[in-house]
């Protein structure tokens, strides 16, 4: 009896101590991991110039001073460079200048690395990824083919290729029911769609030229397991104003994606969509008048938006994101009198991934209900908002 009396006695006391000292030691623990600095980076996965680019994301990571690093227990001091750049804090880290970091890249799969000002409070691990550059114009690539008609286009279309279009308007429906060994047709509601499909080393380039369909239901072109393809300064979009099906450019399961000083416009649902994709740079490229919205990524990764210009477009959700997304980035864009009843970034629909970064973009004249609907990490800095109309105002880091 005694010996039960002592047992009870002995697991009220722990209960106690669980109950009083739990919440304490919680409370410790966050506050010390509040402590550490933490930071995004960009790319995440480097190329040939092995620079990377460090923004601050808490207030322990934002202090002006050079930056160190740490990798396998070595230290290295002072390898972040503070930008010159005034109205921003961060860094410029040049992964060359640290041999055994980068000898290790070159032949892993990734490598973890920790940043810090103090050698006492180190980030949580940033994982860098290396990838040689692989250009669109291969040493195979034959010259460029010049063309007038979408037949010839359609014809053109094969790896190691590029097509030039020049002051030229193409109906890319018209081209049915051409078909070759890399372009197909789909069957929409009302027409057909344009798939280029298993082309790698594949240009094309405009010069005052536009491709546009007639089919509301279509997108304009839809790249297929494609890799190292770019387009470039072409005007993309549907010939009849009004409530579309399909959008602009679509990629599914591409990699080495290249969109520079192109001009996509609606009413397509949505400028781009990217699915399966990764590595992917859009340059100076602008998306208008889309009637579901700008873009739509799921199950990607690496993709950066530079300079694009996002204008008057409307009315779900509009830019949305759903499965693993990694290392989305829109840097230096302008979102300009855009409309949705819902969010500027959807991010209910992501599942794992490093969330969406959106550094040094202005938003101006906006109307809709957030900025974001705070179902995911999204890194803000250094943006500027004008005249928009939230619920809920954005912060603004």
């Amino acid at each position: 009896m005694q010996v039960d009396l002592n047992t009870a006695i002995v697991a009220v006391i722990t209960a106690l101590a669980t109950w009083v000292l739990k919440p304490i030691a919680e409370r410790y623990i966050e506050a010390f991991f509040k402590r550490k600095p933490v930071f995004a980076i960009h790319p995440y996965v480097l190329r040939d110039n092995w620079l990377v680019q460090i923004q601050p994301v808490n207030g322990p990571a934002r202090r002006k001073k050079p930056l160190h690093l740490s990798f396998q227990g070595t230290l290295t001091m002072g390898v972040g460079v503070m930008s010159n750049e005034s109205d921003t804090l961060g860094w410029t880290l040049d992964i060359s200048s640290i041999e055994v970091l980068r000898d290790e890249l070159l032949k892993a799969t990734f490598v973890d690395v920790q940043l810090f000002f103090d050698a006492s409070q180190m980030s949580e691990p940033v994982r860098l990824t290396y990838k040689p550059v692989n250009p669109v114009r291969s040493a195979q690539q034959s010259p460029p083919i010049s063309i007038e008609t979408v037949r010839a286009l359609i014809q053109s279309v094969s790896s190691h290729r590029i097509v030039h279009v020049s002051s030229v308007e193409l109906l890319l429906n018209d081209g049915f029911p051409l078909a070759t060994e890399n372009v197909r047709w789909n069957s929409v509601f009302d027409g057909k769609e344009l798939v280029i499909a298993g082309v790698e080393h594949f240009e094309i380039e405009g010069d005052d030229a536009a491709l546009l369909v007639e089919p509301q239901y279509s997108w304009v072109i839809t790249f297929e397991n494609c890799r190292n393809i770019a387009i470039t300064d072409l005007t993309l979009g549907h010939v009849s104003a009004g409530y579309c099906q399909g959008g602009v450019l679509r990629f599914v399961n591409c990699n080495g994606v290249k969109v520079r000083n192109c001009d996509l416009y609606g009413s397509g649902t949505y400028g781009f969509e990217f699915e399966n994709c990764a590595d992917v740079d859009v340059d100076n490229t602008t998306v208008r008048d889309c009637s579901y919205g700008i873009l739509k990524i799921s199950n990607s990764q690496n993709i950066t938006f530079t300079g694009c210009v996002f204008a008057d477009n409307r009315e779900f959700d509009l830019c949305s994101f759903f499965g693993e997304v990694e290392q989305i980035m829109f840097r230096k864009c302008s979102f300009e009198r855009n409309q949705s009843g819902y969010s500027m970034f959807r991010m209910d629909g992501i599942t794992g991934g490093g969330g969406v970064y959106v550094w040094g973009c202005k938003f101006s004249y906006n109307v809709c209900r957030r900025l974001n609907d705070g179902g995911w990490f999204l890194s803000e800095n250094n943006n500027e908002y004008v005249g928009n109309s939230w619920e809920s105002s954005p912060q603004i880091n």
